[in-house]
């Protein structure tokens, strides 16, 4: 799986460096001339007179020709000039697209003024990340097209970003394809997210592990938002954008050096804690920085590159320590992780000074791929405890039904006891119009049977009997153990001459029954019903108790009922 993982993150990176340049050289097709750069607000110059065209054309003056788009940069030149030469090749391509990254833009097309954005000046948090298309205004031949750029952060600038000339159209697809890695990372971030969130709000096993987890990709996502180029369609807020996208830059390695806090062994947690802390400062510093308005986000954005280059080695040693001799198989997954997201970390930062593709575009959102091992541990641990959870929950649940048989249940006989019979008889006088009846029965001379015979007789002929009794009675009939040798049958929904009917099978059944060798078990019963009206438990037993006395006074191994009322 960390193979295949590993191989769809290089392939993804292999493609990427081979089509852009092909793209680029393809789309530039409409620019005719070399071009030229200076430095310094030139606004006093005449744009249109003979002398500056000429200086430009004939690299003379302060006019430096550079391979585009790698012009050099200066360190204290917030201004720069840029011009170059455009054809009428393609006359149906007329529109001019670029990306600026805190500039401001002026633009000239012979010498006229045809687009600016921004005031050319410093502003409160800068110009933002913003991509522009402007319409060119109809020529022949060749024309002179000249930018005027200013930018708040020059040592970081790289005026006029992926400048292109097509059809509208054309443009504006080119903004959906390169958002074709943020498209293929973001439903994966998500997924997690969803599967990660399910378990974080139930029941985690790792809490805090699925907690840190969580913010690393809610991170991942804004900083995805923030930088992907279709979000401009719907949401143009330049500024708004390049705040989230570098804060979130800055907090994704706290957030990361996080997650391995939480995951590493107690006494490797002391130095990622010293890391964590050291990504926290940064950040916080930063942040405060840009809000005073010192730009502090983009210059935090490379302290903490140079941070990475030192403290991700120190995470990952901690990460190998723990995953070889502890066995972390958490530390392992994370070690994989961060190796990913390291080199796709220094990429990055090295494409924002070469310029190796186009600076909108970061490989970092494709370590979320490497991440996958660590949240399928998660998954794996998190089912595996609430198999065993509900286990536990089945054997509890059997212990405790266990419990209660034996707490309602006789131990000799099986029967249920006088606690059992309580519970239920107070449930169903409660119904609305409850129907039973009562069968009593009483093992005939059984002192004698004890006495001739022995106890261990005595408690054979009660299970003898119970079991002769159980096995005639259907399951909605509950059987109770009243004490000694009396025992209660309760029989919802039967009349009193039904219930007298099954008492007398009961009779026949056990005095046919070989119990005892040489002498026969007889039993005496009695039958009394519920009545409707102003009846309570204490009469109906009454009237049962009398009918089995009835029973016994006849001679015994009898039935009789109750006696109507006159």
């Amino acid at each position: 799986m960390l193979r295949k993982i590993l191989l769809v993150v290089l392939a993804l990176f292999l493609s990427l460096s081979f089509f852009m340049p092909a793209a680029r050289e393809a789309q530039a097709a409409a620019f005719s001339g070399s071009w030229y750069y200076r430095f310094g607000d030139a606004s006093q110059l005449r744009l249109g007179s003979e002398s500056w065209v000429q200086d430009a054309v004939h690299h003379t003056g302060d006019w430096h020709e550079f391979p585009y788009p790698h012009m050099p940069q200066s360190i204290s030149q917030h201004y720069v000039w840029v011009t170059t030469t455009i054809a009428d090749t393609y006359p149906w391509r007329n529109y001019l697209m670029f990306r600026t990254d805190h500039e401001s833009v002026e633009i000239w097309q012979g010498d006229k003024l045809i687009y600016r954005y921004g005031a050319l000046k410093p502003r409160y948090l800068g110009y933002g990340i913003r991509w522009h298309m402007v319409k060119l205004e109809p020529f022949q031949g060749e024309m002179q097209l000249t930018f005027r750029v200013y930018s708040d952060l020059p040592l970081l600038a790289q005026p006029l970003s992926d400048c292109t000339i097509g059809r509208d159209v054309e443009l504006t697809k080119r903004l959906f394809i390169n958002d074709a890695i943020y498209v293929a990372v973001l439903p994966v971030i998500l997924f997690f997210l969803l599967l990660l969130g399910l378990y974080y709000f139930s029941r985690s096993h790792h809490r805090l592990l699925h907690r840190d987890a969580m913010l690393y990709f809610a991170l991942m996502t804004c900083f995805i938002l923030a930088r992907s180029e279709v979000r401009q369609l719907c949401l143009d807020w330049p500024v708004f954008w390049k705040e989230v996208g570098l804060i979130c830059l800055l907090l994704l390695p706290l957030s990361f050096a996080r997650l391995v806090y939480d995951a590493l062994e107690l006494e490797k947690k002391r130095t990622a804690a010293y890391i964590m802390r050291a990504y926290g400062i940064l950040a916080v510093a930063a942040i405060a920085a840009e809000f005073a308005g010192f730009q502090g986000l983009e210059h935090g954005m490379f302290s903490v590159f140079l941070l990475r280059l030192a403290a991700q080695p120190c995470l990952g040693w901690l990460l190998w320590e723990s995953a070889r001799w502890q066995h972390n198989l958490y530390s392992m997954a994370l070690l994989v992780a961060l190796v990913v997201l390291y080199i796709l970390s220094m990429l990055d930062g090295l494409n924002l000074l070469l310029q190796w593709w186009p600076g909108s575009l970061f490989l970092l959102p494709l370590g979320v791929y490497a991440l996958a091992p660590f949240i399928f541990l998660l998954m794996r641990d998190q089912l595996s405890r609430e198999h065993q959870l509900a286990s536990a929950a089945l054997v509890m649940e059997a212990e405790e039904a266990e419990a209660v048989e034996r707490s309602e249940t006789d131990s000799l006989t099986g029967c249920l006891n006088r606690n059992a019979y309580e519970q239920i008889m107070a449930h169903a006088t409660h119904q609305p119009q409850p129907h039973f009846s009562l069968i009593m029965l009483d093992i005939d001379y059984f002192k004698r049977v004890n006495d001739t015979f022995g106890h261990d007789a005595g408690d054979t002929v009660l299970r003898s009997v119970t079991q002769i009794v159980r096995s005639h009675l259907q399951h909605q009939l509950k059987f109770f153990r009243w004490g000694g040798e009396e025992f209660v049958i309760y029989c919802p929904d039967m009349s009193l001459m039904e219930a007298a009917g099954l008492a007398d099978l009961l009779r026949q059944s056990v005095a046919e029954a070989e119990i005892l060798e040489d002498y026969t078990v007889t039993i005496s019963l009695g039958v009394a019903r519920w009545r409707q009206r102003h009846d309570t438990l204490q009469d109906i037993f009454q009237r049962l108790d009398g009918a089995l006395y009835q029973a016994k006074q006849q001679g015994r191994n009898r039935v009789e009922v109750e006696r109507e009322r006159r």
